[in-house]
């Protein structure tokens, strides 16, 4: 009996091993790790959080992808081969991001709830490009028609991703602290509240996340991208 335990273990290890090295870039995550509460200071935390199995912490994070615009070209109408005044143009449409993805293994699994057996996947969206004939002389060529092109339209559902975050237990009074007066030095924290509350508030995150669209980051935690960016060591 032993002998098959210490196998079973070998096994899931492998597996696990190799899940995470795949092409997909999977990761397993289980959410029973995380409580969803922040011990460090006794507050819950609003936010779908997930714990992988290294230990590192997740959240569901709102991305600043490029704005939707739209453009006005004069598209060639004419069946000219080469018609004068015209050249074709390449317009991205929708640019290159990622997306997680929830799916079930494609190893085996001897598990019994289902939800042991699903992993997480960073899938790559291809950019997606459009070449026009565009008329770029109206003078010397007036076969043309008006038209707006769409331009970095973002997949619906994408503007959410996983992003690694700081853990429930890294978030001391210490840490509080720090992330106030870094806050205030960019006058998005009222100093006169530093020592209110020693609490990562719902003041403190919105200040946080004031600081997370001035700077073009995700947007929502206290993913690692911004802490990095505050400089908090």
């Amino acid at each position: 009996m032993k002998t098959q335990i210490k196998f079973s273990l070998t096994l899931r290890d492998l597996l696990c091993i190799i899940v995470v090295f795949s092409t997909l870039q999977c990761t397993v995550i289980d959410s029973s790790h995380y409580s969803g509460k922040d011990n460090s200071t006794n507050k819950r935390v609003n936010q779908e959080r997930m714990r992988g199995e290294d230990g590192s912490c997740y959240a569901k994070s709102r991305i600043n992808g490029p704005k939707k615009e739209y453009l006005e070209v004069y598209v060639y109408n004419g069946d000219e081969r080469n018609p004068p005044g015209v050249e074709q143009r390449e317009f991205v449409t929708r640019p290159a991001s990622t997306r997680w993805v929830k799916k079930k293994s494609n190893k085996p699994c001897k598990s019994s709830d289902p939800e042991d057996c699903m992993v997480w996947c960073m899938e790559e969206v291809k950019e997606e490009k459009m070449n026009v004939m565009v008329v770029v002389d109206t003078l010397v060529n007036k076969k043309f028609d008006k038209e707006l092109i769409v331009l970095n339209d973002v997949i619906k559902g994408e503007s959410f991703e996983w992003r690694e975050v700081l853990c429930p237990e890294h978030v001391t009074t210490s840490f509080v602290q720090e992330l106030k007066l870094k806050l205030i030095e960019e006058g998005l924290f009222d100093v006169e509240k530093l020592s209110e509350s020693k609490e990562l508030n719902k003041e403190v995150l919105l200040a946080l996340k004031r600081y997370q669209q001035k700077y073009q980051l995700p947007i929502g935690s206290l993913n690692i991208e911004t802490i990095d960016h505050l400089g908090i060591q």
